[in-house]
């Protein structure tokens, strides 16, 4: 019931994991023409490939490495979590909010995707698929 921020968001989660988001489509966009641009998710998810959960700790989530790779492709993405609403931690804070504000009541077991900290690499047929995020842990998926 009290107000949700950067502070007590913590207090709100039992464990964490990296994870690859599968993407069927992707709309094509030219820039950003309204707020709602921001808030969109231009894809329509087909799977969340997810690793080993492990328990919540406090970790400067602002500032961890990031990778994904498609090794059948040869393709390398790097990236942040920086670049995640300045921090996951954010992008929960927003999102539990926006579920209260809406009066949504949630179980006490439930999962939030913050959203992406690199970008994308094509899915092809078969290959292995890797994603890993520096003191998170890894997730990777063999496609044959």
């Amino acid at each position: 019931k009290s107000s949700i921020s950067i502070k007590n968001v913590t207090k709100f989660i039992s464990h964490m994991m990296p994870c690859i988001e599968i993407v069927g489509y992707r709309q094509k966009t030219k820039g950003i023409k309204y707020l709602g641009d921001l808030a969109s998710d231009f894809g329509a998810n087909i799977k969340f490939l997810v690793g080993t959960k492990k328990k919540f700790k406090k970790l400067n989530f602002g500032n961890l490495k990031t990778n994904i790779k498609n090794s059948s492709k040869g393709v390398s993405v790097d990236g942040n979590t920086g670049s995640v609403y300045i921090s996951p931690l954010n992008s929960l804070k927003f999102v539990l909010n926006e579920l209260k504000k809406d009066k949504v009541l949630l179980k006490s077991n439930f999962y939030v995707f913050t959203g992406s900290t690199v970008g994308v690499v094509p899915l092809v047929k078969k290959g292995v698929y890797s994603a890993q995020i520096n003191k998170l842990g890894r997730v990777s998926s063999k496609i044959s």
